[in-house]
């Protein structure tokens, strides 16, 4: 594997460790250590995660199929549908089934809600991430044509362009639309229209055009990253200044605290801005430290997947395990939780890996492979 493979391959991981902590934060006011900083790390800085994913996905899909390569749709997407779709479906089943125990009856299942359940991602709170990348992977075409136009011209100016029209599509998107009275009685088409964000792929053009970018003029991508790395650290601390002063402003104006990070996510200019900053000094410090080892970062990068699909398990799970232990979980630090939830996916990707060399079947339902 390259060299630049592998920087890609630890953002992975730090990636993955921003997953788990955004969805961490929604314990942090029940733990032992509601501290409003750690909720700010769980909740507002560490929503780079799902965006750099994007980007990584953007980078991976440059790399492995060449601009003057034909790109081959039907093969692409049959070969994509086995990799993220089949364990979409199987996983999708398993926390649906799981997050509606007692209530829920095979025999008598509403497979209409099922069935939205799969369409918009939302069989579990972490899915819909599986939704946008499959519509990335439908539009490839529109994706290859637009970064051959901005490679064509000003990259940098189209990569401006490309992030003010996400911000605008976001802001026009953020309020419910009013629609026409005929509509009332269409549920399904009222969802499409309300849950928009959930799975359009357009809300992470940016950073997904930006990582197809990145592989496209990798040598140009690394060197700039390397020439600028002090830059690249000063801009992510103002990042982290703008993220953490908006959140203070939204407090002193009454907003609960659980709402506030509803109006910083990673689609708002400040989550922008901050994923962006994020991003590059990740990347550039791990450029700059290109020969050291970060055998903690290339491990998870290797099962993030599956720690990706299985953390909600143990986050939820252990939640509501320990009172069963006799141990409240506001005597338990927030942190603690964090890396028992981290631990036991990890451990649980370990075994699933293993048990898939030993039946394929396992590898092609859980992981796509």
């Amino acid at each position: 594997m390259s060299a630049r493979n592998l920087v890609i391959d630890n953002l992975r991981g730090l990636a993955m460790l921003g997953v788990i902590g955004i969805h961490a934060g929604s314990y942090v006011l029940d733990s032992s250590t509601p501290w409003v900083s750690l909720f700010v790390l769980c909740e507002v800085l560490s929503r780079y995660a799902v965006p750099a994913f994007f980007f990584i996905s953007g980078y991976g899909l440059f790399l492995q199929h060449p601009m003057e390569r034909s790109l081959g749709y039907g093969s692409f997407l049959a070969r994509r549908a086995k990799s993220v779709i089949v364990p979409y479906l199987v996983w999708s089943a398993f926390y649906f089934y799981l997050w509606n125990l007692p209530s829920l009856d095979w025999l008598h299942l509403n497979w209409e809600k099922f069935g939205a359940a799969l369409f918009f991602g939302d069989a579990s709170y972490h899915l819909y991430f599986l939704v946008i990348l499959w519509w990335f992977y439908v539009t490839l075409p529109l994706w290859r044509w637009l970064v051959a136009f901005i490679s064509r011209h000003n990259l940098w100016l189209g990569l401006g362009v490309l992030a003010a029209l996400q911000v605008k599509l976001y802001l026009w998107s953020d309020t419910f639309w009013t629609y026409p009275a005929w509509l009332k009685g269409h549920t399904f088409l009222l969802r499409l229209l309300d849950e928009r964000i959930n799975y359009l792929p357009f809300f992470y053009m940016f950073v997904f055009v930006a990582g197809a970018l990145a592989a496209l003029h990798t040598d140009k991508f690394r060197e700039v990253l390397r020439r600028h790395f002090w830059d690249c650290l000063g801009i992510f601390a103002v990042a982290v200044g703008v993220m953490v002063r908006s959140f203070q402003l939204y407090a002193a104006s009454g907003m609960k605290l659980m709402q506030i990070p509803e109006n910083l996510t990673q689609l708002t200019w400040q989550g922008l801005f901050y994923t962006v900053a994020t991003l590059a000094f990740c990347s550039a410090f791990l450029v700059k430290r290109q020969g050291h080892h970060f055998n903690i970062l290339g491990t998870l990068s290797k099962h993030s997947y599956i720690i990706y699909l299985v953390h909600p398990f143990y986050l939820d799970g252990i939640y509501n395990w320990l009172p069963h232990w006799g141990i409240p979980y506001n005597t338990v630090p927030v942190a603690l939780h964090y890396v028992l939830v981290l631990l036991c996916s990890w451990l649980t990707s370990i075994a699933l890996t293993r048990l898939a060399r030993k039946a394929r079947v396992v590898g092609l339902l859980l992981m796509g492979k």
